[in-house]
Order: structure tokens, then sequence, then C-alpha cells
């Protein structure tokens, strides 16, 4: 196998793992909203938060403080709806294996750590090197007897 297949092959991985995490939370919130009132609780978040924005930009300090109670006590009641149903917020939102790139690979415009890592154990893998390679911590000069080899 060559580096480009490598590559290649790394690249699919990691789509695979980006996809699995949005299916997962995808399916979490299909799960939630079949629940009637979290469906229209969700809805009834995103209303306040859009009036709370609203409030804020034109300097209603009086409706801003009441929608932030409101906002606050639906969270509370969306929280006890989803734990209701064994979910959690976080469940809704992918749960990525590398936070930096959010397992694209890329981070920045850059190749992320967790790539160049990934990409450097197959390299290793398909090169046929033995990968538990001894180090000098390993390294014991009383081995040797005989003065003259040390």
């Amino acid at each position: 196998m060559n580096k480009q297949q490598i590559i290649n092959d790394l690249n699919i991985l990691y789509s695979n793992k980006r996809t699995k995490a949005q299916t997962l939370a995808y399916n979490n919130l299909l799960k939630a909203r079949q629940n009637n009132e979290y469906a229209k609780l969700e809805k009834q978040i995103k209303e306040i938060k859009f009036a709370l924005g609203k409030a804020q930009a034109f300097e209603d300090t009086t409706a801003a403080k009441s929608l932030k109670q409101q906002l606050d006590s639906a969270t509370v009641k969306e929280k006890q709806l989803l734990l209701q149903m064994g979910l959690s917020k976080q469940d809704l939102s992918p749960k990525y294996t590398c936070q930096n790139c959010h397992d694209t690979g890329r981070r920045a415009g850059k190749i992320c750590d967790c790539y160049k890592k990934e990409l450097y154990a197959m390299l290793l893998k398909h090169s046929g090197a033995k990968t538990n390679l001894s180090s000098f911590n390993q390294f014991n000069e009383n081995i040797i007897t005989n003065a003259e080899q040390k």
C-alpha cells in the first residue's frame, strides 16, 4: 500500500468517525422530538431566544429580564424532559473523538495533530517496521561482561 492509499483510507476513516458522531446526535434529537411536549418546548425556547435577542438589541431591559427568566425556566423543563427520555442536552450534539478538528483532520486550514498521529501510526504499520522498537530507556550496559566489548 502506498502513501496516497493510506491517506485515502485515513480520510475515509475520519469521514466515518464524523458521520457516526453526527448521526448519533441527530438520532437522539429525533427521539426527543417524538415527544410532543419536548417538540413544543423546543419551539418555545427558540421563540424566547429570538425575542430575547430582539429585546437586547433594542435595549429593552425590562422585557429582556422577563424573557431571560422564561428561558431559564424552559431550559430547566427541557433538561427534565430529556432526562425522562434517558437523554441529556449533550446527547443532542455530536461527540467527536477530537475536539480540536471535530473529526475532520483539519484545523484552521492545517492538518490536526490527531490526524498526523493516526497517519504516522498507519504508515508505520504498513511499512513492515517493528512497532515495539526499543529505546535507550531500556538500555542496560551490564549485559556485556567483557570489558573490551564495552
